[in-house]
């Protein structure tokens, strides 16, 4: 259930979107002693690997112990859909698929104290890909089925082409990636719900077993979670059954600042960002938009989660620079604008604080300087890279100078500077 953010090919990318029901730490545990979906597929033998699993006899191919017919068609009909049952796969894992397990990490994560995970726990799994469905089964009959018809939920919104114009290719952003995870996994948790009140309304909702795994899990497995916790609940207040969840894809927020508050957010500002590093030992290497949610989320290490949430509204834009020396150095320039003054203030008032309460290494390479009324960077990498970057607010450009962090030869004339360009989500670089 849990898509990661890596580099794939469509047909990868399309498989990871439609990634099973899975939460990578044990959740507080909710009805008769049960738990809620786990990370993993069922531990085993550690020498087990993804080869063993495909190769296995098929002892390995066992049935559910439900009706999955019987299942498939409740499901159809509650998303009034004629389209053809999946294939089945119990306790095996489809060639190429390792990855929608492995944990999201970035150099930018650790920079921010972001990359904490917990160990994989219990509970059942699952994955779906265009005409299979695979389930890992190790919890309650009632868990086991509720993962069974997330999956069908994802198996139904590709068969119907609810988001089909998504998996031309990847998102462009994090924030995109965010948005669009949501609300696939939201929509495949709200069937979840729907059905589990109908068939056993005294098993907790997967939503809500969704949100106790995100309120217990560190932010680097919060950053897995979050799509399914927030991804339901914009959901459950879009549509009141699962037939009209086609309707969620045909009008939905181009950001999660929109999805978090649809009432309250405008499209993202386009924020505008030039950057320029000629007579720099520093290239760019990527740009991003991180957007709300993963603001959020990132805020949360260090503080309370309504700190966390307080601090990250009013977001507007942002745009990531990542940035790479000649002995391979990482440093990054993370640009926040804001809808106000205050929430300016806000977020740079709470990052200091993260800072403050951090002892890793990072956090000394790390400041918060404030741009302009509404805009917020926040600077990290050695002292040479910080010392060199100059950080101006034009005619509502910001602009970022890396001047020179090498001593320019004698009697030469500097190079003519080129601007490395990078707008708003859909940055490209040029140099």
């Amino acid at each position: 259930m849990v898509s990661r953010r890596v580099a794939l090919t469509a047909v990868l990318a399309a498989l990871l979107l439609l990634a099973g029901c899975t939460a990578p730490t044990p959740p507080p545990d909710v009805a008769n002693g049960g738990e809620i979906e786990g990370e993993e597929a069922p531990a085993g033998d550690d020498s087990t690997t993804s080869a063993d699993r495909d190769d296995a006899d098929t002892e390995s191919h066992r049935d559910l112990d439900l009706d999955e017919d019987a299942v498939w068609d409740e499901v159809a009909t509650m998303m009034d859909s004629d389209a053809q049952q999946p294939d089945l796969f119990v306790d095996e894992m489809p060639a190429g698929a390792d990855q929608a397990f492995e944990p999201q990490q970035s150099e930018f994560q650790d920079a921010l104290n972001a990359t904490e995970s917990s160990p994989s726990g219990s509970g059942t799994s699952g994955l779906a890909m265009p005409g299979s469905v695979y389930v890992f089964p190790d919890g309650p009959d009632e868990e086991v089925e509720q993962v069974l018809v997330h999956e069908y939920a994802h198996a139904i919104q590709f068969a119907d082409g609810m988001f089909a114009s998504w998996l031309r290719s990847a998102p462009g952003t994090t924030d995109e990636e965010l948005l669009q995870t949501s609300l696939i996994e939201g929509g495949a948790v709200y069937v979840a719900d729907e059905y589990t009140e109908e068939n056993f309304p005294e098993f907790p909702a997967q939503s809500e077993q969704m949100a106790a795994s995100y309120e217990a899990a560190p932010a680097g497995d919060r950053l897995l979670l979050a799509p399914y916790h927030y991804g339901a609940e914009y959901v459950h207040a879009e549509i009141d059954s699962a037939d009209e969840l086609p309707e969620v894809y045909r009008s939905h927020p181009v950001t999660t600042a929109e999805m978090l508050d649809p009432d309250g957010h405008p499209p993202a500002t386009d924020l505008d960002v030039d950057v320029e590093t000629s007579n720099s030992d520093w290239s760019v290497q990527r740009t991003d938009r991180k957007g709300e949610l993963y603001t959020r989320i990132v805020l949360d290490t260090e503080l309370s989660h309504d700190e966390a949430t307080d601090a990250a509204a009013g977001w507007s834009d942002d745009e990531l620079v990542a940035f790479e020396d000649v002995d391979g150095q990482e440093a990054f320039v993370w640009t926040t604008h804001w809808e106000s003054e205050d929430n300016a203030d806000a977020f740079a008032a709470a990052f200091d604080s993260k800072l403050d309460s951090r002892t890793d290494d990072w956090a000394d390479r790390t400041v918060v300087e404030r741009v302009d009324d509404r805009t917020v960077s926040v600077l990290i990498g050695p002292d040479e890279f910080r010392s060199a970057v100059d950080t101006t607010a034009t005619n509502g450009t910001i602009d970022i100078d890396l001047g020179s962090t090498t001593a320019a030869p004698a009697l030469t004339t500097p190079a003519q500077s080129t601007p490395t360009s990078a707008t708003g989500a859909d940055a490209t670089v040029s140099s």
